[in-house]
């Protein structure tokens, strides 16, 4: 009997469905010039190789007011680029959907107010996302790169562009028991409970 019931329960763990939820970072705790900043399982890190790297915050999306946003600086060409990589502490991600604006909130007095940019996302496994965004409403864009490690944000040239609600699916990287391995695992079982009523039967 006990040799069933593990049987039951065995086999019931393996139909359990593994759903992945769907995360967002916000960057609603990012502190101004820091040259890094996890949220959950991401982290953005500056990756401009100069002592300027760093990252940028603030309430810039005009449609998105009263949110921290991640921004890139203007003036890449002459000064420094701010350019950001993302990675996740469970290796492997999906990258979903992001917010994407331009920096409408800021002073006309403040240099990184530009009237748009030019911005290149970019995947280790080949994706590309070329976008050149002016005065226009933010807009959420679909992705759904999956299984990368390190996704890249270049601005290109003179602009400033902003980012918000970053959503993100973790990748479970357990093993699943192949089906053959459940059966062989199942059959075993099955015999020993065969066996032992055999034994009992015999006594």
């Amino acid at each position: 009997m006990k040799i069933f019931v593990a049987l039951l329960i065995v086999s019931g763990v393996f139909m359990i469905p593994i759903t992945a939820k769907a995360l967002t970072m916000n960057f609603d705790a990012g502190i101004n010039g820091d040259p890094a900043y996890t949220e959950g399982d991401l982290t953005v890190s500056a990756t401009h190789p100069t002592e300027t790297a760093h990252l940028h915050f603030g309430d810039v999306i005009g449609g998105d007011a009263g949110n921290n946003e991640l921004y890139s600086h203007i003036n890449c060409v002459s000064f420094h680029c701010n350019n950001y990589e993302f990675t996740n502490a469970n290796g492997l991600w999906d990258f979903n959907s992001l917010l994407i604006g331009p920096c409408d909130r800021l002073p006309s007095s403040d240099p990184c107010s530009a009237t748009g940019g030019h911005v290149v996302l970019t995947s280790d496994l080949g994706h590309s996302f070329d976008l050149i965004m002016n005065r226009q409403p933010s807009e959420t864009f679909v992705f759904d790169w999956l299984g990368i490690t390190t996704l890249t944000w270049n601005i290109s040239g003179n602009g400033a562009l902003a980012m918000d609600d970053l959503v993100y699916t973790n990748i479970d990287t357990t093993p699943v028991p192949e089906p053959g391995t459940l059966i062989l695992l199942g059959s075993g079982l099955v015999g020993m409970l065969g066996f032992r009523t055999k034994i009992r039967k015999n006594v």
